[in-house]
């Protein structure tokens, strides 16, 4: 078996032979993981993550605050909206608080109700002008993508683009604003397009390698619905049987536990529109400030 050599001569590979076993027993994850990196690098799929690693390791967490236990930001939501979805079994309902999987649906005025009137037409104007004055705009960029799990356009947007785009920027302090928290404790925004037939396959948005960033893992995600399509594009979690089709709301929902393991069954997904255009965004909350132009964050 030949290994995979990375560009600075790194090799990816498992140094232990009990590496694919740990892998399996969900070794890879947790407070294992740093030594996973190190040493099993190959049995937990971080090749394409490894020389990055290697490279960010002495790098140490930001020494700003970081936003604590999940419970504490679920609570906090609580308070603004009556709309808390559980999961109702008993897999759920027996374990504590910061384990269990939810959702919170905010109607979209919710989000926008401290910041100036109009401010969501305009910024689905800009997304809407942007794609068809040659798919970009002041950093703003649309790129297509069309792969086995996901078809469609999407916008990556951080802090140098939100500058140069008024709309986007309000729209990151609305969301600051409904979390209470720093607006710099949120990852760059990514706006998605699908028409018909394009869509997003059911996915996860935690990611294993976030744990030895900077920035740490992506707490919670945000969705908003922009613009719901004429007909189809329904946005559910196949895990816990949810659908919510059409409807113009937030969605929040959290990543993983307060251990910061993974949430398995929080798994999105958004079908394929029948008729007309989707328009949406996402965002994700980090555990400390992320910085967009830094991979080690």
């Amino acid at each position: 078996m030949t290994l995979p050599k990375l560009g600075s001569g790194t090799v990816c590979n498992n140094m232990d032979h009990s590496c694919a076993q740990w892998a399996v027993d969900q070794g890879c994850d947790g407070d294992n993981m740093e030594y996973m990196l190190s040493h099993c690098s190959l049995a937990c799929h971080y090749c394409d993550v490894v020389e990055d690693y290697h490279s960010c390791r002495t790098q140490t967490k930001s020494d700003q605050q970081g936003l604590g236990p999940i419970e504490s930001l679920l609570e906090m939501l609580m308070a603004k909206s009556t709309n808390l979805l559980q999961v109702d079994d008993n897999q759920s309902n027996e374990k504590p608080l910061g384990e269990q999987e939810w959702v919170i649906s905010l109607d979209k005025n919710k989000l926008w109700e401290h910041e100036p009137t109009g401010s969501s037409e305009e910024l689905l104007n800009l997304l809407k002008a942007t794609l068809s004055e040659g798919n970009s705009h002041n950093g703003l960029h649309w790129e297509m993508v069309n792969t086995s799990t996901r078809s469609g356009q999407f916008a990556k947007c951080g802090t140098h683009c939100q500058d140069s785009n008024p709309p986007v920027k309000i729209l990151a302090f609305a969301i600051s604003n409904l979390l209470q928290i720093y607006p710099s404790y949120l990852e760059a925004l990514e706006f998605v397009h699908y028409k018909r037939g394009e869509r997003f396959a059911s996915h996860h948005d935690y990611r294993l390698h976030d744990g030895w960033k900077q920035s740490g893992h992506r707490l919670m995600t945000i969705f908003i619905n922009l613009q719901p399509p004429t007909e189809g594009g329904g946005f559910g979690f196949p895990e816990l049987d949810w659908l919510f089709v059409k409807e113009p709301a937030v969605l929040i929902w959290p990543n993983v536990q307060s251990n910061k393991r993974k949430l398995e069954r929080m798994q999105s997904e958004q079908l394929p529109v029948v008729q007309g255009e989707m328009f949406g965004v996402y965002a994700w909350v980090r555990e400390y400030p992320h910085d967009d132009l830094n991979i080690c964050s």
